[in-house]
């Protein structure tokens, strides 16, 4: 389980280190009598503010815990600063936080400019809102816990290791398909979908040899197409989902996947 403290932490050293804004410092809370005054820079300080823990069942039936953080953050900033550039500076700072924690934080705000008093500084309050599912036997030393935990729930059902995917599973179930198109004529792409992009394609003329060679005119004309790891024979294209043909009229040597009215077959493995 991943702890506030932990969170805070992260959070911390993330600004600190990866963004590093100008004139700036993220810091844990403490107590406003321990800040240097008269402040020289800008402090954001972390605190947690509010914890809640749920337990409920998801939609397969296993037991999972919500863990849902309030972070306060707290800045302080000297009394030479203006205000719309520290509020600038903030919506960058949070919106830098949300991207690195996008699928954690659902949310944030940035409250008033107030004087703090103590600090003889001007201070504004955000919060972050943070939320993670876990399940609550991860890290547990429990085994009544941890055993189901480690056959039944996450951790063995999103092992790409020993699972394979929906798309694998269609694969192994059904390696290839098989079907028909008919032409409609020269320099029209003929599209044919499959849902998915072939492995391996082969097209043919059902009846017809894979190719015909007229001795009067020295003419050579294929009936047959393929396409292999991505490269393809002539007038074959694949796509991301299935492929198409695009017939070329031409005097010289030829291939004809794409005549008008003509039936052409195909394999496609996936």
């Amino acid at each position: 389980m991943l702890f506030t403290s932990q969170i805070i932490n992260s959070m911390i050293d993330s600004i600190n280190t990866d963004m590093k804004p100008a004139d700036c410092i993220a810091i844990r809370g403490f107590d406003t009598k321990d800040l240097p005054i008269p402040l020289k820079k800008i402090y954001l300080s972390f605190v947690p503010e509010k914890n809640t823990v749920n337990y409920f069942d998801d939609e397969t039936k296993e037991y999972c815990q919500k863990n849902e953080a309030t972070i306060r953050m707290t800045c302080y900033y000297p009394l030479k600063y203006l205000a719309s550039d520290t509020h600038v500076l903030l919506e960058q700072v949070l919106a830098f936080l949300n991207e690195k924690y996008i699928t954690e934080i659902s949310g944030y705000t940035i409250g008033e400019t107030e004087y703090d008093t103590d600090v003889k500084s001007f201070r504004i309050i955000s919060r972050i809102f943070y939320e993670s599912e876990v399940c609550p036997a991860q890290g547990s030393e429990n085994e009544n816990i941890a055993v189901p935990y480690n056959f039944f729930c996450k951790s063995h059902v999103t092992d790409n290791d020993i699972h394979i995917t929906a798309e694998e599973h269609s694969r192994y179930n059904e390696p290839f398909v098989t079907g028909t198109y008919t032409g409609i004529g020269y320099d029209i792409e003929r599209v044919t979908e499959l849902g998915f992009r072939p492995k391996l394609l082969f097209i043919f003329r059902p009846g017809y040899p894979a190719a015909v060679f007229n001795s009067t005119i020295l003419h050579l004309s294929t009936y047959c197409g393929f396409a292999f790891g991505g490269k393809c024979s002539k007038n074959v294209h694949l796509t991301s989902t299935g492929f198409y043909v695009l017939d070329r009229q031409t005097s010289v040597n030829e291939t004809l996947l794409n005549e008008d009215g003509i039936t052409y077959a195909y394999v496609a493995f996936r």
